[in-house]
């Protein structure tokens, strides 16, 4: 299958006078440099990156690696904030913690490609790890714990998720509104202020871009706490998103009429 995709490709793109060798003969080439790249990026970023970190800390039945002088009594802390907001989920703690993996050189975080599916942090499903980047979660050379907390509890519940529903439904079929915005749910104990959904609601009427984390989270909220779905009826595609976005819509405006700030 492959080969039959890149040979079309290679057809469509290639000049019209080239031999049909030398297109397989690229072909070929580029099959190779593409196998061995990822047999690479495979050894050194999946089996090998434990060893790429020189701290290890098991708390709580957490695996937690670190190059970073984190001292266990900090991330014991963070832990015991993230399971205090891991009980608003629906579903219990997950089976298989994720390993959590806390990088401070963004170089290392970049080159593994890690970046390609968030700037900050990642869980991946297939190993079940968390990827987090501390870079951006320092001020002054302190580190915002309940910052991480929050990073960390939002990707766990990516996990309750997995668990729940299996990871071919996770990663193939439900929709990224409900998968992210239950995440947010969750790791937020607390409801976004009326000042933001009235902002949603401006950029809404305007028909600008809308920040999607935000969006997926208010929507999610609302079709829990306001429109009384449950997480089974969210992710098995039982709710139709435009249905919530307009109740959303006619709830907001609804606020703001009765003059709630």
């Amino acid at each position: 299958m492959f080969k039959k995709i890149m040979s079309h490709l290679f057809w469509v793109y290639a000049p019209l006078n080239e031999e049909p060798s030398v297109i397989k003969k690229i072909l070929k080439v580029f099959e190779a440099v593409v196998t061995f790249i990822l047999i690479v990026w495979t050894l050194i970023f999946i089996l090998l990156l434990p060893a790429w970190f020189s701290e290890k800390h098991i708390i709580n039945n957490h695996v937690i690696y670190s190059n970073n002088n984190v001292n266990s009594e900090l991330l014991q802390n963070v832990l015991n904030i993230a399971k205090e907001k891991m009980k608003k989920s629906a579903v219990d703690m997950p089976k298989s913690l994720p390993t959590i993996y806390l990088y401070k050189n963004d170089t290392f975080f970049n080159v593994s490609l890690l970046n390609f599916f968030s700037n900050t942090t990642t869980y991946d499903p297939f190993y079940n790890r968390i990827h987090i980047k501390l870079n951006d979660l320092y001020a002054n050379e302190v580190l915002n714990q309940d910052w991480l907390s929050t990073l960390i509890t939002h990707e766990t519940t990516h996990r309750l998720l997995v668990e729940r529903y299996g990871i071919l439904t996770y990663t193939f079929f439900m929709p990224n509104w409900t998968r992210e915005g239950y995440a947010e749910y969750v790791s937020h104990n607390h409801a976004p202020p009326d000042k933001d959904y009235k902002e949603w609601l401006t950029i809404v009427r305007a028909g600008k871009n809308i920040n999607q984390s935000f969006e997926s989270w208010i929507l999610v909220r609302h079709a829990i706490d306001e429109m009384g779905y449950s997480v089974d009826a969210l992710h098995n595609g039982d709710v139709d998103r435009e249905t919530v976005e307009q109740s959303l819509l006619n709830w907001v405006e609804k606020r703001i009429k009765n003059g709630v700030n």
